[in-house]
């Protein structure tokens, strides 16, 4: 899956024979996006909800590489792209603390052109790589006591921007283990010129199909870079009566 305000992410080009490296990028996550084409054999494999981790090994260097839930086996020789480092990172699925892991769009087992793949990780692409489109369910949730509606929110962001909010919903994309957070998608019902869907990040025990009521700062052209953002986004929201 995978939303950061104005981050400028740099490219460091890696070519399949080339080692010429250039200052890495970080961004505001701490993860370092880094371009290119890589070939590696995979030397070991672990299956969780959304994703597939692999360890592998590249030119004699081991390293663990995560992507959209695939089917991989050992021993195959795979090939993928544009990766996003994310260090120290805390697999929840796995119950396992990486030192570091790679975080790609899409994994082959044949050689990918660069530039063909979307140049989005899905550590910083909640949804998978790519943003989920959502479509609007026929639900109607009541507005949280002292609360906004979604309609609402999106009606006058000015006014709530830079601020913390209620906004309460059901649950009906989750997303969980980005960045060490889950990210949801909910909706109440309202719509505000074709905007009825908020993104929340939260560290909250919640699943989908959940009615909540969440608590969090409303953040406005959020950027994680490399191409993707939010419009609206609320962050490190928490789950509340």
């Amino acid at each position: 899956m995978r939303t950061k305000l104005s981050v400028l992410v740099l490219v460091l080009a890696i070519g399949f024979s080339a080692c010429v490296k250039k200052e890495e990028p970080k961004n505001e996550a701490g993860s370092t996006v880094v371009a290119g084409t890589h070939k590696a054999i995979v030397q070991e494999v672990l299956q969780v909800t959304q994703y597939t981790y692999m360890r592998v090994n590249e030119n004699g260097q081991e390293l663990w590489i995560a992507a959209p839930k695939t089917s991989i086996e050992k021993g195959a020789v795979v090939y993928f792209g544009t990766t996003m480092e994310m260090k120290n990172f805390k697999s929840t699925d796995l119950n396992r603390v990486f030192d570091s892991v790679l975080f790609i769009q899409e994994i082959s087992t044949s050689p990918i052109t660069p530039g063909t793949a979307s140049p989005h990780g899905d550590a910083a692409a909640p949804g998978g790589g790519q943003k989920p489109v959502m479509e609007k369910a026929g639900i109607t949730v009541a507005k949280a006591q002292g609360g906004i509606s979604i309609a609402e929110l999106y009606s006058n962001l000015a006014k709530y921007g830079g601020k913390s909010v209620k906004v309460r919903g059901k649950i009906l994309k989750l997303n969980t283990g980005i960045m060490g957070k889950s990210w949801a998608h909910i909706q109440d019902g309202t719509d505000y010129k074709g905007n009825f869907d908020l993104t929340v990040t939260t560290l909250s025990d919640v699943k989908v199909g959940d009615d909540v009521t969440f608590e969090g700062k409303i953040s406005l052209n959020k950027d994680f870079g490399y191409g993707y953002s939010y419009p609206v986004l609320m962050e490190n929201a928490r789950s509340v009566k």
